[in-house]
C-alpha cells in the first residue's frame, strides 16, 4: 500500500500527474519567495551601462564645447568691433587734421614758397642776404606791394587756421615753428600799419620768418598723415 507522499511507480495512471504537480512546484516556489530560478545578470547589462554614461557624459562635453566656443565667438566679436571703432575714430581725426588744418596750410605754405621765388627772381636776384638793403623809391614800393597785398594776406590766413585749430595739431605741444611763424606774422602787422600810415623806415618784421623749418614741418606732417590715412582705410574697409 502506497503513502500520500509516495512516488507511484512507473506506468501507474499517477505518475504523469505526480510528475507535472512536481515541475509547477519546483518552478512556483522561487516566484513566490521572489527569486527568479533563471540568472537575472549578464555581461551585456556592464556593457548597455558603459554605454549609457558614455553617452551623457559625450552630451555634456559637447555641450560644454559649444558653450566655450559662442563664449570664445562673443569675446572675438567685442574685441573686433572694439578695434574696428578705434581705427575708424583715428581715421576721422586724420581726415580732419589733413582737411582743416595740414592741408590748408600745406597749400598756402606751398603757393607763398612758389610766390616767393617768382618775386625775387625780378627784386633784387642777385642779393641773398639784405635785400631791403639801399632800395629805391621805385624798389622800395614794388617791396611794400607784393608784402602788403600777397604775402601778408597768405599768412594771416595761416595764422588764423594755426590758432582756430590748434586741436588738430599732430602731438601734444605747439610746434616751435608755428610759434615763430605766428610772432613773425605779428611783427609784420605793426610794420604794415606804419606804411598805412606813411612811415615807411621798417621794411620787415623784427622777427625772422622761419622759413625751411616751417615748411618742412607742414610738408612731412601732411605726407605722414597721408600715410596714416591709407593704412587705415585699407584696415577698415568691409570685405
Amino acid at each position: 500500500m502506497r503513502g500520500p507522499g509516495d512516488r507511484p511507480a512507473l506506468g501507474h495512471p499517477a505518475a504523469s500527474t505526480y510528475r507535472l504537480t512536481n515541475v509547477l512546484t519546483t518552478v512556483r516556489t522561487p516566484i513566490v519567495l521572489g527569486v527568479w530560478p533563471f540568472p537575472t545578470h549578464h555581461p551585456a547589462d556592464d556593457l548597455l551601462l558603459a554605454h549609457g554614461t558614455i553617452g551623457r557624459m559625450t552630451t555634456f562635453i559637447a555641450a560644454s564645447v559649444s558653450l566655450a566656443v559662442a563664449a570664445i565667438a562673443g569675446v572675438a566679436t567685442y574685441l573686433n568691433t572694439r578695434i574696428m571703432n578705434q581705427r575708424q575714430e583715428s581715421l576721422r581725426r586724420i581726415n580732419t587734421q589733413l582737411e582743416e588744418l595740414y592741408g590748408p596750410l600745406l597749400s598756402l605754405s606751398s603757393t607763398s614758397q612758389a610766390t616767393w621765388r617768382v618775386f625775387r627772381s625780378v627784386f633784387k636776384p642777385e642779393l641773398k642776404v639784405d635785400i631791403t638793403a639801399n632800395l629805391s623809391s621805385k624798389e622800395m614800393d614794388l617791396w611794400i606791394a607784393w608784402m602788403s597785398q600777397v604775402f601778408m594776406p597768405a599768412n594771416r590766413n595761416s595764422v588764423e587756421i594755426i590758432a582756430s585749430k590748434a586741436h588738430l595739431i599732430v602731438g601734444d605741444s605747439m610746434p616751435d615753428c608755428f610759434l615763430d611763424f605766428a610772432a613773425h606774422v605779428a611783427g609784420f602787422e605793426v610794420v604794415v600799419k606804419q606804411w598805412e600810415s606813411g612811415d615807411r623806415s621798417t621794411l620787415t618784421s623784427i622777427i625772422p620768418h622761419p622759413r625751411d623749418p616751417y615748411h618742412d614741418y607742414i610738408r612731412g606732417s601732411f605726407l605722414e598723415l597721408k600715410k596714416r590715412q591709407q593704412i587705415l582705410l585699407s584696415l577698415t574697409q568691409v570685405k
